[in-house]
This record gives C-alpha cells, sequence and structure tokens, in this order.
C-alpha cells in the first residue's frame, strides 16, 4: 500500500509511515478510512482524543469512519471515561463489524476499560459466535471476574452439551454408559438399533441380556467388573446362536473410575461385525483351499 501523505510505497498493515511520520489505519475486515481522513495534521495527542470521541459518538456519521476512529481509540496514548464510554455505545450497533472493532479496542485499553464491562456482558448473550469469542477475550484482558449472566453460562452448557450429544449419536459403533446393576443411562442411536435387533431391550437390565444371548459368561463376571477385579470384557458372537445367517455382534464392557477408583459407569460398546468376520472366514477357507492344492501337488 501507499501513504496518504508522501505517497511512497510502505508494508501493508504499517501503523505509521517510516517515510513522513503519519499516522495509518488499516483494519483486517473491510475497507477503513485512513488516520489521515479522520485526523487533520497538527492535533494535539488530546485533540485528536478529542476528534475520535467525536466521531464514535456520531450518531450520524458513516459506518467506516466511526469503525476507523473506534480502532484508533484502542490505541489512544491517555484514553479517559469518555473514550470507554464512546466504544461502550458501539456495542449495541446493529452491525457486527462496528461491534468488533469497538470489542477489540476496549481488549486493548485492557484494565482500564473496566466501564465497558456490563455492555461486553451482554454481548455474551450473542446469536455471533464471532462476537461471542472476541466478548468472551476482551473481558478475560479487561476483568477475568467479572460476572457473567445465568443465562450465559446456561447457553454455553447448552451448545457443549448439544454439540456432544450431536456427535455421540453419530458414532457408528453402539456406545451406552450402564450403572452397576445394569441400567442405561445413555446410549447413541446405534446401541439402540443394535440391541433391538439382537433380542436385547436397551431400557431393561442389559447385563441380563448379554447373559441370556451368551455374551457374558456368568452374572459373577459383571460384578467382578463392576467391583474393579477386572477392567474390561470382550466376546463376539453370532445372533441367533443356532442361526448360520445371524449378525455377529461384539461387546465390550469397560469400567469407568473417578481419580479414586471408585465405579462410576459401565461403557457398554456393541458392535455388528458381520463382514469383517464373514472376510475372515473367506480368507480361512480360502487358505485351507491353497494348502489342500499345494498337498496334491507333491
Amino acid at each position: 500500500m501507499h501513504c496518504d501523505r508522501c505517497l511512497r510505497h510502505i508494508a501493508l498493515a504499517t501503523k505509521t509511515c517510516p517515510h513522513c511520520g503519519i499516522r495509518l489505519l488499516t483494519a483486517a475486515h473491510g475497507a477503513l478510512p485512513r488516520a489521515s481522513c479522520l485526523l487533520p495534521e497538527g492535533l494535539s495527542a488530546a485533540e485528536e482524543f478529542d476528534r475520535l470521541v467525536e466521531i464514535v459518538a456520531d450518531a450520524d456519521g458513516a459506518p467506516p469512519c466511526v469503525r476507523g476512529a473506534a480502532l484508533l481509540l484502542g490505541e489512544a496514548a491517555h484514553p479517559d471515561e469518555r473514550g470507554v464510554d464512546a466504544l461502550a455505545s458501539l456495542l449495541d450497533s446493529s452491525s457486527k463489524m462496528t461491534q468488533l472493532c469497538a470489542i477489540g479496542s476496549l481488549r486493548r485499553l485492557g484494565p482500564r476499560a473496566r466501564g465497558a464491562v456490563p455492555g461486553l456482558v451482554r454481548r455474551l448473550v450473542t446469536k455471533s459466535r464471532t462476537v461471542l469469542g472476541a466478548a468472551v477475550m476482551a473481558l478475560e484482558a479487561i476483568d477475568p471476574n467479572a460476572p457473567v449472566p445465568a443465562s450465559f453460562v446456561a447457553g454455553m452448557l447448552a451448545m457443549a452439551e448439544t454439540s456432544l450429544q450431536h456427535a455421540f449419536d453419530h458414532v457408528s459403533t453402539g456406545t451406552a454408559f450402564v450403572d452397576d446393576a445394569g441400567r442405561l443411562i445413555r446410549s447413541n442411536r446405534a446401541f439402540r438399533e443394535i440391541a433391538e435387533a439382537i433380542g436385547a431391550d436397551p431400557y431393561g437390565l442389559l447385563h441380563e441380556h448379554l447373559l441370556r444371548l451368551g455374551m457374558l459368561d456368568s452374572v459373577e463376571v459383571w460384578n467382578d467388573l463392576v467391583a474393579g477385579k477386572t477392567e474390561a470384557v470382550t466376546a463376539e458372537r453370532r445372533l441367533p446362536r443356532d442361526d448360520p445367517g445371524g449378525k455377529w455382534i461384539s461387546v465390550r464392557a469397560t469400567r469407568g473410575a473417578d481419580a479414586h477408583g471408585e465405579f462410576l459407569y459401565v461403557l457398554l460398546g456393541l458392535d455388528d461385525v458381520t463382514e469383517r468376520r464373514g472376510r475372515e472366514e473367506d480368507i480361512r477357507e480360502a487358505n485351507e483351499r491353497l494348502t489342500q492344492e499345494l498337498a496334491t501337488r507333491r
């Protein structure tokens, strides 16, 4: 890019021309006016500050000029409450770009921008994840102990819960959390579908269904798992057992415990491994035929 005053080439994102010393303004989002367009030459630092506050506070000002002034306020040498108040007034702007410019400047001001904390807290309840992330980082820089609304905490927890549940539901392996009595705590869609396909009630006492289907050798195996005497139990069975065309199902039960070794849950996995077992059987039969052919040639 080129300097407004001397027209000499300068590097991108340069804030002060190395040739003539004029202040410049650049931004990552959208076109903004150069600082020389906002601030006439010859102004003192105090006069520049007053001019920037005036531009930001102008409700009828051109958005690019307001954003440019907001960015420069974040670099002001001696900002007072008027600058913080002016930036805080932009937090309720209908323009996301204007909000981000103001939030970025408040973040750069750090603890000096404590007066803007209420406005930043309001920005935590927003549909824009970009604005939300910027507001969180600004609050961390200004006042890490700022109180946040319960609705924000609930919203973040709900967002995390929804994302985790969506990922959990779309895992191809059937997965469930089960208590020590074999009762279901939570399961994904694949687990419920596989359980129903093999004749097990996903909402019943699951360890009893596994015993009935021959996927657990005895109730003592389950009790040992819950007690921590064994960490995991695995098995593969064809179901129905007397049907050569039945499905091969793999089961894996793993004990979950806290940091002190106390029981939390059994993580129960069900997986349809019919295709894998079919390939293994094909390979076994091919190896047998090859062995027989080699034997006959001798």
